[in-house]
């Protein structure tokens, strides 16, 4: 070792002999098990051992030889997965069982022993759709799924087991003499490398001797096999030979050779089967070496002996074999059910977890070579892209970049700076990847080994030393990567500080973590090297490279805090690897058919998990020939990693050195990478949460097409490309298969459309690579191409729709920043649906949680497969219900990618904060806005006014508003199922509405998805004095019973009284929603029948937040707690919720983002009312069991619901609400113990973990503690259980508290609270958040003045305290109209002190230079949004507002604090500028004589004291006054010789006369584009200038006008800047601001109203008419004004007068 110290390590260490690798035939436990199976030895079950336990069936196996008993697992878990565990009952010492793969301990199912024959044991799922039948002698297992065989284990008697033993030379002679499964002579014992193995000139000696384990699996019917990877190999597994299994063993094989099942550098040992009609996936979790064998018995068909007439034909079925061995570990092993290959895929990776995000730069290009030479060179290579145009997004560098291989360093004669080339890295948006591999260079100078080595972090050899081994830098040691400690101090050397020249675009390269050794065993590490646990290498060999990337990912998590998605691409992996990244394919060689294995390759590790894979670009190895190269790039581009490498004795390939026409190509096919850019990250956001492979072998697109099974040079990108590279020189075409019969095909390039179902011959010349888009597919892509991905982020998309036969697509795009943790911790992406159909293209939302601003469009739309060219498009460029964005066929123009959607318009705000000036807002506002509302009859009659009535008239009373008929239950669709509406009395005998006082145990949940309501109902409960605020007292079926309750809510400030009748939903004589654990007892099914009422049906009750439903029990003010960031003092917050009466729910995340509560979108009621009544026909009570007239205590029947949330094996339910109801602390074995109490709304399904009520440790609990829990094992729902594991489990809490300060402090203070109304109007005060600059100032403000500090004497800081919560009204009620929940949230700003008192509107100005000083943490969908706050006493401003835009709703504006605050909308004072009055002027005619004496207002200072003159003097009063321009004469000259030749005689014109003088003057106007004036507008001009009550204008009224029209004008093209004619409705308020009328809120919306067209856009002749319509209404009432005191009364004669004259 010393020599290797010195001497230089080139290539050649690496590229050896092939000999040096072993077949299967020199692998010592391979040889074992082929003898010991030729004996068939067997196993057998001893049935009397069978147990079972909490989660599993356990029992004990005995080989008749041997007699050593081994024990067998079998656990089921969710999601239709199967676990077998094989270890031995008592081993010498534990055996290996593989971490940190699994991401958590799977969640297990029950399975339930059945009857079987005699020596069998049957297990089924709780379904008894899947059931697992053990045979004892032999041991065999066979897997049925619905009455069909799928997988058999040990048919073939292969199971395998060694045990560990103890050293031989402490053995006696007799022990060995004794050891039957083997044979112990010196000799044999050799061979079989019982205690020592011998290869070349190495020993492996076995301190225990062989552990080698193996099993054999009978696919039935399977034919097709995939996975294991990596294997140069096919992509269907081929049946072995002997010595000729599938290696899983990771080795660096330099330039591997192809179609061999030999191991290279990972291992993933994990297959796929499949046949027509179902997938399964068998997964061995074992990292030690591992060989596979493959064997297919095909089906055949026999006569049998002829009896009789005819002879009988007997056919065997195919089976295919699968051989799995083991060097050592255990067996353990998944059995993924599937059925389909979307299934297997979720399976898998709800064991192992999906690909990683990867950020967006990973998914371009990348131009890497061992090794960029200096700083210089990457300089110029980086030029190179530019200047030959082609993108590009990281640069890579080598070990070379380093100071003598030592990682973490760099090179200061080739890299003196480093941070420098990466800051003009950073100038052009690009990234730099460097390499780390796990061997540290010995050397006392280097720091990275002197650390590792003094806290003993390096593999040690059979001494305790350090292993010593050769690798590039010469004598190296080895991390220890399996042990945590290593991985933490590994991953902290990524930090800037230490890692010295890093910066953050710098990313990561893992190599040479096989671990490759060289001169070592295989290249390798000998088996013997111990690590962390003292465990032999032998035992986790194939998972080192798997600690390696994820100590290195984590490292570049951390250096960000956290926030930034790593990149680290590494070359050896394991099952799981996928979650840190990605893969490629290793050292390749510059040969045609290493492209064309490496497609079979990529699909290999694609379906086991890896999708972010690829290959080295033109081969690492060698030279490509220039065809080869360009053919390469080609396939490249459309392969999920993309990266040109190449070894450091090749020549120089950068894509411009090939000449001008093969740069062009090379260009063309990376620009095409790119162009697809939102199809490959929208693809991978797939990979990454619902598990689907970005490339995907044909089969699993197509899996009931048998000539897709064994396709390979061809594949699927998602769903919508098929991509067939071009793999063979000179080829001038290629058959490409086109699945699918229904199926048709476009070509990407030409745009031919194909069918389906055949293969067709396609021309390839060398620019062609052959893709097709499939019909019915939307494909996103980007219509520019910059430099890199970060040129890209702003530039316009494109959509690709691709017709089916059917004339329809369907696509997606994700979007989000693309590079950080912001999409998963803040929601913040944007996640869009595009369907097209009937000639209509829909972008929708795909998920509404994401929230993320984009300044890019769509600008273009290319629709492929439409039957003719269409003669019109049209867009609607916002979405509502009535009209969704829709853009019909052909290429749309520019439009918005992200529509807003403003929903349905909702009756008017009505706030509580008037002032003076602002007028009534429940007055002509309300009035204006409704009068076209139907007219809907005012309930006159209270509940006592009701109830006497029907008393009276002895007559049960029927709800007229809320009628006991389906329109009560469901409005999204009719159901098919009848339900019949009772009264209790017609139920059950002896009703009831309350038994035994109200509580929590009377609440089980029925079919409707409202648990977060019943979750509420249970907290309430606990608060009798709420309790019967809702539930009013003296409601009885005995005494008074008229059929009539009612129940009281608080709904958005105030109390309602919702009266009901007694009518309720059954079926069979069952109640179909909430029902109590009495059968007579009703107070909870009425006062959920009220609650649907309140919101319109009781399908609106389906899916919610508890806050919601507490909210409306209290009106109290609800804290939002995601317990995972939950502060440190959580148990005392919960604690002191309790103890002051605050309402209290919790829930688990599903993992969809779905409302706990609520059903997946894909399952409508009618689906969900028929399989509820299913489960109660197939209840295992019969209804002629159910005597409605027998005892009227018992319980009532209870069905558990058809359920969307999902069940765990601890017995909590995903996505399901849970009410909080108790919590304690107790003495258990010493030490104080936190707990929780909870309910679960079903009335039964309880947790079954520690303090659970059947929990086997209540023993140790004190007997008074007991009593004092209640503890009682009942299935009633309530359980207990401890702190700790409540917050391990549960996700979310939420709490209502009845005042604000319920949790601040330990004494009861009072907060005082401000309420306020308001609503967003679409194109006036929906103005969105932040992000929408433009708009945001337009939304509600509303001024908050904290007057007075805290009193507080610990804390000298001058603060205020207060709570602000925000909630939006009505939009549970106005779900049948098609609303969901708004995005929304709040932002505070500080008030400048020379704008306090100031109550004015902040203008667009103010937030685009001040900063908010406080605002809601998120903006989240939910009814409300609070958030508690610490302000200095000032004034300031809260603006709330929605995300988006344009979206039009209600809502209610709260603000609590601790001391004095007022809190008032802004609103601006009605008034108008005008000039001042020299003296009074003749009045404007009314034909009224009251208001001719009041008015006393001219028109302006112009023409006062100018009254009508005669015809002959009009002319001269026209005259232009001294100093006026030679224009503006000329232009007065025109308008009196257009007057003269108008007006006539009378020299006075009407209203077409006034359009015409108009429309001529202001056609000449060339810079405003106007269609000119309405007639009706010009009847408005002249209401507003007539004097004298003869409807028409003289010359000087005429004049006068055109003076204001010309400065109005002047106001119009100032806000028109893109000179489109129009103005935008916002900006109307500046507008009107600027003419000197001075409005209130309430009037901008009428404005907005009235004037507006569809798109938010006001025209000059609507501007015009607007302001006329104000001038004349403004002077109108200050001529009725004659006191001057702001009010004026009018009798019907003048009202009319006023308005129909306006």
């Amino acid at each position: 070792m010393e020599a290797a110290e010195k001497e230089e390590i080139s290539v050649k260490d690496e590229a050896v002999d092939k000999n040096i690798f072993r077949d299967c035939n020199r692998i010592a436990f391979y040889r074992r098990q082929k003898q010991w199976l030729s004996k068939k030895s067997t196993y057998q079950v001893l049935l009397d051992s069978v147990t079972t336990v909490e989660d599993s069936t356990r029992f004990q196996i005995i080989n008749e030889a041997s007699k050593v008993p081994l024990l067998a697992e079998i656990y089921g878990i969710e999601g239709n997965i199967f676990r077998l565990k094989i270890n031995e009952e008592s081993p010498l010492k534990p055996r290996y069982e593989v971490p940190d793969v699994l991401t958590s301990k799977p969640s297990t199912v029950r399975l339930i022993p059945c009857s079987g024959d005699t020596g069998s044991l049957i297990l089924a799922d709780e379904k008894g759709d899947l059931k697992c039948h053990i045979t004892a002698n032999p041991f065999k297992v066979d897997l049925v799924s619905e009455e069909e065989v799928v997988m058999s284990i040990n048919s073939l008697g292969q199971l395998y087991f060694e045990h560990l033993q103890i050293l031989q030379k402490q053995r006696t002679a007799k022990e060995n003499e004794e050891e039957a499964s083997v044979d112990t002579s010196q000799e044999n014992q050799e061979d079989l490398g019982l205690w020592e193995e011998k290869f070349g000139k190495f020993v492996d000696i076995k301190a225990n001797g062989p552990s080698s384990i193996g099993l054999d699996f009978s696919l039935h019917e399977f034919e097709h096999l995939y996975g294991i990877p990596q294997h140069a190999e096919s992509h269907q597994l081929k049946n072995t030979g002997d010595g000729d299994a599938y290696r899983l063993y990771n080795l660096d094989v330099y330039g591997y050779q192809i179609y061999d099942k030999m191991g290279i550098y990972g291992s993933v040992p994990y297959l796929l089967a499949h046949k027509l009609g179902r997938t399964v996936g068998i997964f061995w979790l074992n990292a030690s070496e591992t060989l596979v064998e493959i064997n297919t018995e095909p089906a055949v068909e026999y006569t049998l002996t002829q009896m009789g007439p005819v002879a009988a034909k007997q056919k065997v079925r195919s089976r295919t074999h699968v051989h799995w061995m083991s060097e050592s570990g255990i067996i353990d092993v998944f059995l993924l059910i599937g059925p389909t290959p979307s299934d297997v895929f979720r399976q898998y990776s709800h064991l192992t977890g999906t690909q990683a995000m990867p950020p967006l730069f990973s998914l371009g290009y990348h131009q890497c070579r061992w090794n960029y030479e200096d700083e210089q060179d990457v300089k110029a290579v980086d030029a190179g892209f530019d200047e030959h145009d082609i993108p590009y997004d990281a640069v890579w560098l080598d070990i070379e970049h380093t100071e003598g291989k030592r990682y973490f360093t760099w090179d200061k004669k080739r890299f003196p700076n480093p941070k420098k080339m990466q800051e003009l890295l950073r100038s052009k948006k690009r990234k730099l990847v460097v390499i780390s591999d796990p061997h540290i260079k010995i050397d006392p100078d280097y720091s990275v080994y002197v650390k590792a080595k003094d806290q003993g972090f390096f593999v040690k050899n059979q001494e305790g030393e350090d292993f010593e081994g050769v690798c590039w830098p010469g004598l190296s040691s080895y991390l220890d990567f399996t042990n945590p400690k290593v991985r933490e101090w590994y991953s902290s050397l990524f930090a800037f500080p230490v890692y010295q020249g890093s910066t953050d675009i710098l990313f990561l390269w893992n190599d040479m973590n096989e671990p490759s050794v060289f001169r070592g065993p295989e290249q390798t590490m000998q088996k013997n090297v111990i690590h962390y646990g003292n465990w032999e290498h032998r035992e986790l060999h194939n998972i080192y490279g798997f600690y390696h990337q994820m100590a290195t990912a984590e490292g570049l998590i951390q250096r960000s805090k956290g926030k930034e998605r790593p990149f680290v691409l590494t070359r050896s992996f394991f099952a799981g690897s996928q979650k840190y990244g990605a893969v490629w394919t290793g050292d390749n060689t510059a040969e045609w058919s290493y492209l064309k294995i490496s497609i079979p390759m990529l699909l290999t590790l694609s379906i086991t998990g890896i999708s972010f894979c690829g290959a080295d670009i033109g081969g690492f190895i060698g030279n490509p020939e220039t065809e080869l190269l360009v053919r390469w790039y080609q396939a490249g581009a459309y392969q999920p990693f993309f990266r040109g490498h190449a070894t450091m004795n090749t020549k120089r390939r950068e894509p411009w050195l090939f000449g001008e026409e093969h740069t062009r190509l090379i260009r063309e096919a990376i620009r095409e990478r790119y162009g697809l850019l939102p199809y490959w990250y929208s693809l991978f956001y797939h990979a990454h949460v619902a598990s689907q492979p970005v490339m995907r072998p044909l089969w699993v697109e197509f899996p009931n097409e048998l000539k897709t099974f064994d396709m390979e040079d061809e594949y699927m990108l998602g769903s919508a490309l098929l991509v067939h590279p071009v793999t063979e020189p000179k080829a001038t075409t290629v058959d490409v298969f086109l699945p699918g019969s229904n199926e048709v095909w476009y070509d990407c390039k030409t745009f031919a459309y194909w069918e389906g179902g055949c293969t067709v011959k396609i021309p390839v010349a060398l620019d062609t690579i052959p893709v097709f888009q499939r019909g019915g597919s939307v494909v996103p892509i980007k219509t520019t191409v910059g430099k890199s991905t970060g040129w890209m982020t702003e530039s316009s998309y494109g959509l690709r729709v691709a017709l089916s036969t059917k004339g329809s697509s369907v696509g997606e795009l994700y979007l989000d920043d693309g590079h950080s943790f912001q999409y998963l911790h803040q929601q913040q992406f944007l996640h869009r649906k595009f369907s097209f159909c009937s000639s209509v293209l829909i972008n929708s939302s795909a998920n509404q949680r994401g929230h993320y601003s984009s300044k890019c469009v769509v600008e273009q739309i290319l629709v492929l497969g439409l039957r003719k060219e269409p003669s019109s498009v049209i867009t609607h460029l916002s979405e509502s219900l009535a009209m969704p964005t829709v853009i019909s066929p052909s290429v749309a123009p520019r439009t918005a990618a992200e529509p807003r959607s403003p929903g349905p318009v909702p009756h008017p705000a009505q706030s509580k904060a008037t002032e003076a000036g602002g007028g009534n807002p429940s007055g002509i506002y309300s009035a204006i806005i409704s009068r076209n509302f139907p007219i809907i009859g005012v309930k006159e009659k209270t509940f006592e006014q009701l109830h006497k009535k029907c008393l009276e008239k002895k007559v049960l009373y029927v709800d007229p508003e809320f009628p006991p008929d389906e329109t009560s239950l469901f409005y999204s669709q009719k159901f098919p199922i009848q339900f019949v509406w009772k009264r209790p009395p017609e139920i059950c005998e002896n009703p009831r509405f309350i038994i035994g006082g109200a509580n929590r145990t009377d609440i089980c949940q029925g079919d409707l998805g409202d648990c977060w309501f019943l979750a509420a109902i249970a907290c309430l409960t606990l608060n009798q004095r709420l309790l019967f605020r809702v539930i009013p007292h003296d409601q009885s079926f005995i005494e008074n019973y008229a059929g009539i309750f009612h129940f009281q809510f608080w709904r958005y400030g105030e109390w309602v009284d919702v009266v009901i009748d007694d009518c309720l939903p059954t079926y069979n004589n069952q109640l179909v929603f909430t029902k109590s654990n009495h059968r007579n007892e009703f107070w909870s099914a009425l006062l959920e029948k009220a609650y649907a009422k309140l919101h319109g049906s009781y399908e609106a009750l389906k899916g919610g937040n508890t806050t919601e439903a507490m909210e409306d029990f209290t009106g109290g003010v609800t804290e939002f707690f995601e317990i995972r960031d939950a502060p440190s003092d959580m148990y005392k917050i919960m604690k002191k919720a309790i103890e002051r009466g605050s309402l209290m729910g919790c829930s688990i995340d599903d993992g969809t983002n779905m409302t706990y509560g609520t059903s997946p979108s894909g399952l409508n009621m009618g689906e969900l009312i028929a399989r509820m009544v299913r489960n109660m026909d197939n209840s295992l009570l019969r209804d002629s069991d159910l005597d409605p007239r027998d005892s009227d205590e018992r319980p009532t029947r209870t069905i558990i619901p058809f359920q969307y949330e999902t069940r765990m094996a601890c017995g909590l339910v995903r996505g399901h609400a849970y009410s909080v109801t108790g919590l304690e602390e107790v003495l258990f074995k010493g030490e104080k113990v936190k707990l929780v109490r909870l309910r679960n709304p079903w009335g039964q399904v309880e947790w079954n973990g520690a303090w659970s009520d059947g929990w086997k440790d209540w023993s140790f609990v004190d007997k008074d503690e007991k009593a004092h829990l209640q503890h009682q094992v009942t299935e009633d729902g309530e359980f207990w259980m401890s702190y700790e594991d409540f917050i391990y489990h549960f996700t979310k809490l939420e709490i209502c508290n009845l005042t604000a300060d319920a949790l601040e402090s330990d004494k009861l203070q009072t907060w005082t609270v401000s309420v306020n109304e308001g609503r967003w109007v679409r194109g006036c005060s929906a103005g969105g958040c932040r992000n929408f600059p433009d708009t945001f100032w337009t939304n509600p403000q509303y001024r908050l003045k904290l007057l007075e500090e805290d009193d507080d004497p610990d804390d000298s800081e001058v603060i205020c305290s207060f709570l602000v919560a925000l909630m939006q009204k009505n939009r549970r009620k106005d779900r049948k109209l098609g609303a969901n929940l708004f995005t929304i949230g709040f932002a505070i700003y500080e008030v400048p002190k020379e704008m306090h008192g100031n109550k004015q509107h902040l203008q667009k100005d103010f937030f685009l230079y001040n900063a908010s000083k406080a605002r809601s943490k998120t903006y989240i969908n939910m009814r409300e949004v609070s958030q508690r706050f610490r302000l200095p006493p000032s004034e300031y401003v809260i603006v709330p507002s929605t995300y988006e835009p344009h979206q039009e709703g209600e809502f209610i504006l709260r603000v609590f604090s601790e001391k004095r605050n007022l809190s008032e909308e802004v609103e601006n004072t009605i008034s108008v500028d005008r000039p001042l009055k020299k003296k009074k002027t003749k009045p404007i005619i009314f034909v009224s004589d009251r208001a001719n004496s009041n008015k006393e207002l001219g028109v302006d200072q112009e023409s006062e004291g100018k009254g009508k003159t005669s015809p002959d003097k009009q002319e001269q009063s026209a005259q232009p006054q001294p100093g006026s321009s030679d224009q503006e004469s000329e232009e007065q000259q025109q308008f009196q010789n257009i007057f003269k030749q108008i007006a006539g005689d009378d020299m006075e014109i009407c209203a077409d006369e006034l359009k015409k003088v108009l429309n001529t003057v202001v056609n000449k106007h060339k810079d405003l584009k106007t269609h000119g004036f309405t007639l009706e507008s010009c009847r408005s001009m002249i209401a507003l200038m007539d004097t004298d009550g003869s409807g028409k204008l003289n010359l000087q009224e005429f004049h006068h006008l055109w003076n204001k029209i010309k400065a109005w004008q002047k106001i119009f093209k100032h806000y028109d800047t893109d000179q489109s004619g129009t103005i935008n409705s916002y900006e109307m308020r500046n507008a009107v601001n600027d003419a000197g009328f001075h409005l209130n809120n309430q009037l901008y919306d009428i404005i907005t109203m009235r004037y507006a067209d569809k798109h938010m856009n006001i025209d000059f002749d609507s501007f015009i008419c607007c302001f006329v319509r104000l001038e004349g209404m403004f002077r109108a009432f200050h001529a009725f004004d004659k006191d001057g005191d702001g009010i004026i009364k009018l009798n019907v004669l003048e009202w009319l007068q006023l308005t129909m004259y306006a």
